[in-house]
């Protein structure tokens, strides 16, 4: 029986998962993709040197396996010391064919969520079975982040990359709220913010595949935003700028108080997660009306999954 404390087994652990990433990826990919400061500012870097996304376009052979497999031990790790994570019901999620899985955004640029998620899936699943999240293009004006992230099939949030996916058979990930979820106000954290965007339900109505609801909690306690600053960021512009509606305050780690858009250390707050069972929608995408309909009910879907992992909910610790 091995003597070792906890926490040296837990860093071990670390030390090891690390080793094992570090075969697919050099060091200054690691330093930018796990200290998020180096991330926030190649972003910046990017944002005053108005330079524009590019890549991260769907190919049926991303995401590489190798480095899929090789991210999964610090994926875990993350998941199950750091964050306390959870996955409920994650066999709802068919194993074939076309999958819409629609999210909760939360914590501005760090979504740990969608990849403790994902993780579930392939260790259900497979790693065969490929999840490609869509992001904004703030993931690929990181430079090396961006890099990185499409070979983990992360791709950008386009309607040609969305079909491609689900005409391709696979599981598409999607977060309509998109910035204005993901910097939410806190006070807010315990709502869902699809913004009115319904595009995710034409999609589902024109490629025949089905939604499913992926709703989480706790993450968005590992930074405190104050404000999402919707009115300064339409004085300001930033929709036709940065293609954001939102110019967030919030308090976090290293920043303190600052704008929230940068990468950050998250405060280790618990993470519970739950998958809804498939919604089926019916109707035709360009009849407004089943679109209203199918939009309404996946909110509604959405919002009783958020309060009932909220429910009894204590800040930082997670459920009684």
């Amino acid at each position: 029986m091995s003597s070792e404390h906890p926490t040296s087994h837990a860093f071990s652990e670390l030390v090891r998962a690390f080793d094992v990433l570090s075969q697919e990826l050099p060091l200054s990919e690691l330093a930018a993709i796990f200290f998020p400061p180096l991330m926030g500012l190649e972003l910046l870097e990017s944002l005053v040197a108005g330079k524009r996304a590019e890549g991260g376009e769907f190919h049926p052979a991303l995401p590489e396996p190798d480095l899929i497999e090789a991210l999964a031990g610090v994926t875990d790790w993350l998941a199950r010391y750091y964050f306390r994570a959870t996955v409920e019901n994650a066999q709802a999620v068919p194993t074939q064919g076309p999958v819409l899985l629609v999210g909760n955004h939360s914590a501005g640029l760090m979504p740990f969520d969608a990849t403790f998620a994902i993780s579930k899936l392939h260790s259900l699943q497979g790693r065969q079975r490929a999840v490609y999240p869509l992001v904004h293009d703030y993931a690929y004006l990181a430079r090396t982040a961006g890099k990185t992230a499409h070979r983990l099939g992360v791709l950008r949030a386009t309607r040609e990359n969305a079909e491609a996916v689900l005409e391709a058979g696979r599981i598409l990930l999607v977060y309509p709220g998109g910035d204005k979820d993901a910097f939410r106000s806190f006070r807010d954290r315990h709502k869902i913010i699809l913004a009115g965007r319904k595009g995710f339900v034409r999609l589902a109505l024109s490629q025949k595949a089905p939604i499913v609801p992926l709703v989480s909690v706790g993450l968005h306690e590992s930074m405190i935003i104050l404000s999402s600053g919707e009115k300064l960021a339409r004085w300001i512009g930033l929709k036709k700028l940065l293609r954001t509606e939102v110019m967030p305050f919030g308090l976090s780690l290293p920043w303190g108080l600052a704008p929230s858009f940068f990468m950050f250390l998250p405060l280790p707050s618990k993470v519970d997660m739950r998958f809804g069972d498939p919604i089926l929608l019916e109707g035709e995408p360009e009849d407004d009306e089943a679109v209203d309909r199918g939009y309404a009910r996946v909110h509604a879907v959405m919002q009783q999954l958020m309060d009932e992992l909220s429910h009894g909910r204590r800040l930082w610790v997670g459920r009684r």
